[in-house]
């Protein structure tokens, strides 16, 4: 029985599925920015946006975009002629720190494909990349979610015309920010204090991600909104342990047990696909290709000349030197023992010894080879770069060329009989032969999209599968094909089929499932086990529900080099959550004509995760975000010169929300020296979220020229602050948001600040001679009926001459 199961593993390895690389003619490209105009031919052009700075945005270009961009005179350069979407991400030094010095350090966690400055675009591995801030950088993840480049309505112009001025009310609100509150709130997120959470006490040594400790700080956030008598709930997303391309999938012949190679590991399954798991210790390595040589023995393939053994069935594996750093790309073992693996630069590999030692065939080509498969011990096909197809009929001591008749990538490959193959690649090719590939035809399908992989169950039932979700199905032996295609799944990569009905196509952030031929799919990606993070949100609701909201936004979670067991993360960033507690705390008590909520989120420190689903959601969800202040790191000043810097950005509704909070400074006495930063603004916080979807929002952080030297350490302790510094922080979050959300007395109609018989003549003049109206409406409501009328007026002289009830007293 073992030997029946070991054959037809075999033979399932030979008809496992491919894996590709992205379309020749599709690039990831950096486009220049210098004026609206340049925004306008992007919009008008069809090209998606992915990421957006002030100086340029990143896009994924045709050939024909390109064309465009070039006959509109736009600058843009070429970053990656192999785009993978969602595994880039912008990595930052720290302050204002050159990134030059530190690209080798970075390159062992990701390609570098530009840098400037103090910022690099790479490419990699999610897990690898997240390790860079542990090791004092910051990170800003790229997702692959096309960014609107103008909001469905103008933005609101209220922001512009508003010219702070000193206002005692606002004045009053700024003094009840207390040093003894503002610390309270840093001892306790920094770990310095237990505290009570969810009626237990609990040290919160680390709010890193991914522990207990982060989790832990947001229901301690939630539960301080809470007894402050807001409406405060939990904003969800899901932050799956594995989030990337999944690039080929290998199963047992029931179809029970499968396995999936992927950038950030390998994935199991036991149950079909209903539940798969990230194998522990596979998260850091890239792989493009898994084969099962037996129902215990499996290898796998990827990058930087990786290849990985198991020997439990998938559930442990274990590094195997292969003597090179190429990037393998394919593999085909005949065995547990025998076995081959290609890649680029021309690279074919053999073992015969399990994987203990390899030996390099020579071939008759330096391009990439992408795909190998084997009819017989002897017999065997490489497909690659260029229309390659290289053939041996000696068990790869030699390698001949043999021709293709086309010069685009080839990237699948599958031969059904020791005569009768299949090969598909770039722009809908599709190749067979029917005599071992003496000759190769081309064969139309009805596609030009990249075709990444081919797979034969018998001679009859066969199946390709690329980009666009396409997935071909052929029941006569590749005569004819039908459209079989996935909503569900995008760039395709591989595949594996158990039979004719039964099988997987895979691909980013796809694992789609059919068990009908593929009349129906049943994408399994959600399947795949993830944290549930969660953003706190509290909301005080203005006097008018509908003229829109300010936000006040910091993240409660924290890096240090000791991640999983103590990050205190008091500058970084507990001070930020503190000015968003502390604005809580006292606005609570006022009216305000406009809602504000208190938003604070995790994960900023694996790219702004949270603060970019709360805002991509705030956009489809058509909210009307006037403004948003961003707070991080709020509390050092190791030179003592009291520098702010506030950072803008080039848009003039953000550049507007800017100069207000410059403006309560000198308002309110606050001993701060602001350095308004528009051009050059860093977008490595949460606020550059809010910017990617059109929505008005400011930093507000420490000088970047006077550097929190603890940064991302377990050293970022309270013991280093500038206390008189951080507490005038925290006044002018206070100043800036109640500024902007127009708090107001009722009763007070002229708005002076005080509710007193100058009112009562103002609303007279307003009722009975068409005078000035109260600002808002509100405050001369003062008997809270919903109107304003004479019967105010007499409440009010009542309430201020004769001791009557206050205003909006209950009756």
């Amino acid at each position: 029985m073992r030997r029946q199961v070991v054959i037809v593993l075999v033979l399932l390895g030979l008809l496992c599925f491919a894996v590709t690389v992205m379309a020749e003619d599709i690039f990831l490209t950096k486009i220049d920015i210098k004026s609206q105009e340049d925004v306008r031919t992007l919009a008008a052009s069809g090209i998606n946006v992915y990421a957006k700075t002030s100086a340029f945005y990143l896009a994924e270009t045709s050939k024909e975009h390109r064309d465009l961009l070039t006959q509109r005179g736009a600058s843009f350069q070429t970053l990656d002629a192999e785009p993978m979407p969602g595994l880039y991400y912008f990595v930052y030094a720290k302050g204002k720190e050159d990134i030059e010095p530190y690209l080798r350090q970075i390159e062992t966690k990701a390609d570098v494909l530009t840098w400037e400055d103090n910022w690099a675009l790479i490419k990699g591995n999610k897990f690898n990349i997240e390790k860079l801030p542990l090791e004092g950088f910051s990170i800003r993840k790229i997702f692959h979610q096309p960014l609107p480049l103008k909001t469905e309505k103008e933005t609101p112009s209220l922001l512009e015309p508003l010219i702070p001025t000193y206002h005692p009310l606002v004045d009053s609100m700024v003094s009840k920010v207390t040093t003894e509150e503002i610390i309270g709130w840093v001892n306790h997120l920094s770990g310095e204090d237990t505290v009570d959470i969810g009626g237990s006490d609990y040290r919160i040594a680390t709010r890193y991600t991914y522990t207990e400790g982060c989790s832990k700080a947001g229901q301690y956030i939630k539960e301080r909104l809470d007894s402050l008598g807001l409406t405060t709930e939990y904003h969800l997303f899901d932050f799956p342990a594995f989030s990337g391309y999944v690039l080929d999938v290998i199963a047992t012949p029931d179809g029970q047990t499968a396995w999936a190679g992927a950038y950030g590991g390998i994935l199991k399954t036991t149950d079909a696909g209903t539940y798969w798991e990230l194998v522990d210790g596979t998260e850091s390595y890239s792989l493009w290709e898994v084969v099962a040589p037996h129902e215990d023995t499996l290898f796998a393939v990827g990058n930087n000349g990786m290849i990985l053994k198991s020997l439990d069935a998938g559930d442990t594996w274990s590094e195997l030197s292969s003597g090179t750093y190429e990037e393998f790309r394919g593999a085909y073992f005949e065995s547990p023992t025998y076995g081959w693996a290609v890649g680029y630069n021309g690279t074919v590999l053999y073992t015969s010894s399990g994987g203990a030692s390899w030996n390099t065939q020579s071939t008759p080509t330096a391009t990439s080879l992408y795909s190998i498969d084997f009819v017989d011990s002897n017999n065997g096909w490489i497909v690659g770069s260029g229309g390659t197809i290289l053939n041996t009929i000696d068990r790869g001591t030699n390698w001949n060329t043999q021709s293709s008749g086309i010069y685009q990538n080839l990237y699948g490959l599958d031969f059904v009989t020791s005569l009768k193959g299949w090969a598909v690649g770039d722009v809908g090719r599709v190749l067979y032969t029917a005599d071992a590939g003496t000759t190769w035809n081309v064969k139309s399908v009805g596609t030009s999209e990249r075709l990444n992989a081919v797979c034969f169950v018998d001679s009859l039932y066969g199946w390709i599968a690329g980009f666009a979700g396409t997935v071909l199905y052929t029941t006569d032996g590749g005569s004819t094909w039908q459209d079989r295609s996935t909503p569900y799944g995008y760039y395709l990569y591989g595949g594996n089929f158990v039979n004719d009905t039964t099988g997987w196509v895979v691909g980013y952030n796809s694992i789609d499932y059919t068990d009908n031929g593929g009349q129906t799919w049943n994408p399994q990606s959600g399947n795949i086990e993830s944290l549930q993070m969660k953003n706190v949100v509290a909301t005080l609701p203005g006097e008018d529900g509908v003229s829109g909201e300010y936000l006040i936004t910091a993240h409660y979670d924290d890096a240090s080099e000791d991640e999983m067991n103590y990050a205190p993360g008091a500058d970084d960033n507990a001070s930020g959550v503190s000015a968003v507690l502390t604005a809580a705390s006292i606005l609570k008590d006022y009216e305000l004509k406009y809602t504000v909520k208190f938003v604070t989120f995790p994960a900023e420190e694996q790219g702004l995760v949270g603060s970019w689903y709360y805002a991509q959601d705030a956009y489809n969800a058509g909210d009307n975000i006037l403004g948003v202040l961003n707070f991080d790191m709020i509390a050092f000043d190791g030179n003592d010169d009291n520098i702010v810097e506030i950072h803008t950005g080039t848009e003039a509704p953000s550049i507007a929300l800017g100069d207000i909070l410059v403006g309560t400074l000198s308002d309110y006495g606050i001993n701060l020296v602001p350095q308004k930063i528009t051009m050059g603004a860093t977008d490595r916080s949460d606020h550059a979220s809010f910017w990617d979807f059109g929505f008005p929002a400011i930093l507000g952080i420490e000088d970047f020229d006077d550097f929190h030297p603890a940064y991302h350490t377990t050293g970022d302790v309270i013991a280093v602050f500038d206390t008189s510094y951080f507490v005038d922080f925290c006044r002018a979050s206070v100043a800036a948001l109640a500024t902007l959300a127009a708090p107001f007395i009722i009763g007070d109609a002229n708005g002076d600040g005080e509710a007193d018989i100058v009112d009562a003549v103002f609303l007279v003049n307003y009722v009975l001679k068409s005078g000035s109206p109260p600002n808002p409406e509100a405050a001369g409501d003062v008997n809270c009926d919903g109107e304003v009328n004479i019967s105010d007026v007499v409440y009010l002289v009542n309430y201020v001459l004769k001791s009557g009830p206050a205003p909006c007293a209950e009756t």
